[in-house]
């Protein structure tokens, strides 16, 4: 990520949730092992800003307890809507859900349903 600063990465198959694990445990190491800190040329938070993850349905259950989890621990800038069509398992009702979340601030929706991805793929898509 040092040679492409510019190089993004999403993650497609996988929600959010899994990040947030990973990120703590790699702070974690990063504390205990002082010379592992001084191999980043970054800052980890750096690293994880180039990081897109999906909003899944998961995220979006108890009304979106762990999307705001995710919006905390991982920032509202990395998070991107999939429905997971035309798979049989496809979850046609996340736009609605995430939609219906009265708490989530509607600059945080625009984000998630495009704005995000914009970003991801470089500048203003259409």
């Amino acid at each position: 990520m040092d040679v492409f600063p510019e190089f993004r990465f999403a993650f497609l198959e996988a929600g959010a949730e899994f990040a947030i694990v990973l990120k703590h445990r790699i702070e974690e190491n990063l504390e205990q092992i002082g010379y592992l800190r001084e191999m980043l040329a970054h800052p980890l938070e750096w690293h994880f800003s180039r990081f897109y993850f999906l909003v899944d349905d998961v995220l979006l259950e108890a009304d979106g307890k762990r999307l705001g989890y995710a919006i905390d621990e991982l920032g509202p800038d990395c998070l991107f809507f999939g429905s997971d069509y035309p798979h049989a398992d496809g979850h046609l009702d996340t736009c609605a859900k995430v939609k219906g979340l009265s708490w989530l601030d509607e600059r945080v929706k625009e984000k998630i349903f495009g704005k995000n991805v914009e970003t991801l793929m470089g500048g203003a898509l259409g």
